[in-house]
């Protein structure tokens, strides 16, 4: 890694938004649509619009759910004896709306009232005309019930036998026990995945007051006086050649490239980028460790690990909250897998997850605390015919990325 080298970022900059996942991409586009200097950093690789011929199909088909290309390849500590499962967080513009299941839900509307009761502006009155505008801009739709494949046609039958009634529409805050066809961000005439990328950066990408800069790793974030003075990133050393900002989709980054600075995709180099604002949207895991790496954190940790502590805030990194989830995996009987290629060579979209199920466990206190993902997998994804339900479990489990090292390990491991 060569320090100080010539790359193409700038200087200097008003605002630097760290991430152009769901969140950093939506923030970069408000602030620039206002007028606002910004500078737009993601560490994985920018394929511009989805025009471009640079974007890789699978990232595209909203079939699929290519979760282990662009991947960080984070994997959790091992808790209470069970195997060490993959987290995966999408390492690309537009973030894990690129990568995941087109599955475009709201949640209910006490959440959101319970939100506000300390957090106004947060209830479901306030959040309601946002959802709509954001369900505008994502494309989302609830497809027809004639555009589900003959293996979720059987699900809602089984759900319908089985006691679960019809939803007719997931597109709401007041969702109750049942089955429904799952609202989808695909883009209705090319049939694309639409993320966020594409919502919210592409049509602005030609206003003079924002740049978005691909492989662009954040180290850190530098200060002076307990005040940010700008970022420490790694990027690519600028050269005559010509330079295709891609990552191979098939293979994962190595561990050096997607963490602090290697030669592995081309030459790497560490630069500073002066600036006095800076917005962290790297995701869960990546925004407290940039603020770990940088000395921001609980002191005794950082000291730990060999970082010198700018400001002791043992919050950072905890109270991590996400949802579990179990598949049961099944074959299918051969009638089945034919009723499903007869429905792609007659120009059907086999999306793996059609339907949603919305139900409630013998500990459930509200209108429900499970969702149930149905999922076929088609021969596309390489593997042949995979079927399978997944209960992802909504009352949330909690964790705590921590830093143990100033450089990544091998395999990232927030537990």
């Amino acid at each position: 890694m060569i320090d100080g080298a010539e790359t193409s970022l700038p200087r200097a900059a008003g605002t630097i938004v760290v991430g152009a996942g769901p969140a950093g991409a939506v923030l970069a586009a408000r602030l620039a649509e206002a007028g606002e200097d910004i500078l737009l950093l993601e560490a994985g690789p920018d394929y511009g619009p989805p025009g471009s011929g640079r974007w890789p199909e699978r990232l595209l088909d909203p079939t699929l759910m290519p979760v282990e290309e662009h991947s960080w390849g984070y994997i959790s500590a091992c808790q209470h004896g069970t195997p060490d499962m993959a987290l995966q967080r999408a390492r690309v513009i537009g973030g894990c709306s690129a990568h995941n299941g087109c599955a475009a839900v709201w949640g209910h509307r006490s959440d959101y009232d319970t939100w506000a009761v300390e957090n106004p502006g947060w209830s479901a009155a306030d959040v309601e005309p946002l959802f709509r505008e954001v369900d505008t801009r994502l494309r989302v739709h609830i497809p027809a019930r004639e555009d589900l494949t003959p293996f979720h046609h059987a699900v809602l039958d089984a759900a319908a036998n089985a006691g679960y009634p019809f939803i007719p529409d997931l597109s709401s805050l007041d969702p109750e026990f049942g089955f429904a066809i799952g609202p989808v961000n695909i883009d209705p005439t090319t049939r694309v995945r639409w993320n966020a990328s594409f919502a919210y950066l592409d049509p602005i990408r030609d206003l003079p007051n924002l740049r978005i800069a691909g492989d662009t790793l954040v180290d850190k974030v530098t200060l002076s006086g307990g005040r940010i003075t700008g970022l420490e990133v790694i990027t690519r050393l600028v050269t005559n050649a010509p330079h295709e900002s891609a990552i191979p989709p098939a293979v994962p980054p190595s561990p050096i490239a997607m963490g602090l600075g290697a030669e592995e995709g081309g030459r790497r180099v560490r630069a500073h980028i002066a600036t006095e604002r800076v917005i962290l949207a790297a995701g869960a895991y990546g925004s407290p460790l940039i603020l770990l790496r940088s000395g921001i954190g609980a002191a005794d940790e950082l000291r730990a690990a060999g970082i010198d502590t700018m400001h002791d805030l043992p919050g950072v990194g905890r109270n991590l909250q996400d949802h579990p989830a179990i598949g049961v995996h099944y074959e299918a009987r051969p009638e089945t897998i034919a009723a499903l290629e007869a429905f792609i060579a007659a120009g059907g979209l086999p999306r793996e997850e059609g339907t949603i199920g919305l139900a409630r466990s013998s500990r459930c206190e509200g209108p429900y605390d499970l969702h149930l993902y149905p999922v076929a997998s088609h021969p596309f994804a390489g593997k042949g015919w995979r079927f399978h339900i997944s209960g992802a479990v909504m009352c949330p489990v909690r964790a705590a990325p921590s830093i143990s090292t100033r450089m990544p390990p091998a395999t990232p491991r927030p537990p």
